[in-house]
């Protein structure tokens, strides 16, 4: 049925929001017309390839930046 069948999408993340993090989220969104979990999943391909390209120091230093901090 499907060419690779490792290409289906079925394994899910849940993520939570704040109100302030859900409204920045879908005005984003809605500027570009997507639907959130395919901006989501757009931008986690997207900074999965940025961290392979980086030096392992370097992606513990990522980790620890504020902007990947969990706020809870």
């Amino acid at each position: 049925m499907y060419p690779d069948p490792k290409r289906v999408r079925d394994h899910r993340i849940t993520t939570r929001l704040d109100d302030y993090e859900d409204l920045c989220w879908r005005a984003m969104c809605d500027q570009r017309g997507i639907q959130p979990a395919t901006l989501l999943r757009d931008l986690a391909v997207l900074e999965c390839g940025r961290w392979e390209r980086l030096p392992e120091r370097t992606q513990v230093s990522a980790a620890n930046e504020p902007s990947m901090q969990d706020h809870a």
